[in-house]
């Protein structure tokens, strides 16, 4: 079972992400993130309460364990979720995060997929780090798994692939990860990566949350998506959508249902 220090770290790596994007965005983002903090905030006072929070969620069928996700949404534990905590929840939903097909956890760190789901079904069937060793390959169909990292990278200057006969293995599993081009550091949890080097050059161009939040690179293309998201990015849209449009996709709402 995954240790609350861990889902700690997992959290930490969503709210850098987070908070990269709202700075490095534009101000339309800003402004959208705004709209859905005083959209929460009931009694206009400038944060959100656990009863806002619950009735927010209720109201859009999420099902979840709302103490244990206030709580780690709540960084700075003063029993309220002020704009920069709720700014990690409309990150969540922005991105479209999805939940583990056996025990409905949001996906949080590395997971696995299932290749031939991802390729050929309208659902993709993921799996968290602790489901993926118990028993939720065995309840599927297909046995052809990829954690999210090696199955975004598959996908880079292709549309898809077919699964491979062994199971477990991908025939397009390019090892290794990659390192950011702002600091060069080694990039092993949430990055972001450019929209169209990935999809139109050898090379992709990626950077740790950091380095894309403060601005600290140069690069000529603007778009950019973290990693989890790309990954999404690429399930939604075929290979023919231009990038510009395969972003604006990510900018419409979706409410996922999860378990925390």
């Amino acid at each position: 079972m995954i240790k609350f220090s861990e889902r700690e770290r997992e959290m930490n790596e969503i709210r850098e992400a987070a908070l990269a994007h709202y700075y490095a965005g534009s101000e339309e983002v800003k402004q959208l993130a705004g709209s859905f903090f005083r959209f929460m905030d009931i009694d206009g006072d400038g944060r959100i309460s656990v009863w806002e929070f619950v009735e927010f969620l209720k109201q859009r069928g999420y099902r979840v364990n709302y103490n244990n996700f206030f709580i780690e949404l709540d960084n700075d534990r003063n029993g309220y979720l002020d704009f920069y905590e709720v700014l990690v929840l409309y990150y969540i939903v922005k991105t479209k995060r999805g939940s583990c097909r056996q025990c409905n956890a949001l996906l949080r760190g590395q997971y696995v997929t299932c290749v031939t789901c991802f390729d050929s079904c309208n659902e993709s069937y993921d799996l968290c780090s602790t489901c993926s060793y118990n028993s939720g390959r065995s309840n599927h169909n297909h046995y052809s798994f990829l954690d999210n990292y090696a199955m975004l990278m598959t996908k880079k200057g292709s549309s898809s692939a077919a699964a491979s006969a062994n199971p477990g293995i991908h025939p397009n599993y390019l090892p290794g990860r990659p390192s950011c081009n702002g600091c060069r550091t080694l990039l092993n949890g949430l990055y972001f990566t450019c929209v169209t080097c990935f999809n139109s050059c050898d090379a992709s161009y990626n950077l740790c949350s950091t380095c894309y939040g403060k601005g600290r690179y140069f690069h000529h293309h603007t778009f950019f998506l973290d990693n989890y998201a790309m990954l999404v990015n690429k399930k939604l849209s075929s290979s023919t959508t231009r990038s510009t449009d395969m972003v604006r996709n990510l900018e419409e709402l979706s409410f996922p249902c999860f378990l925390i």
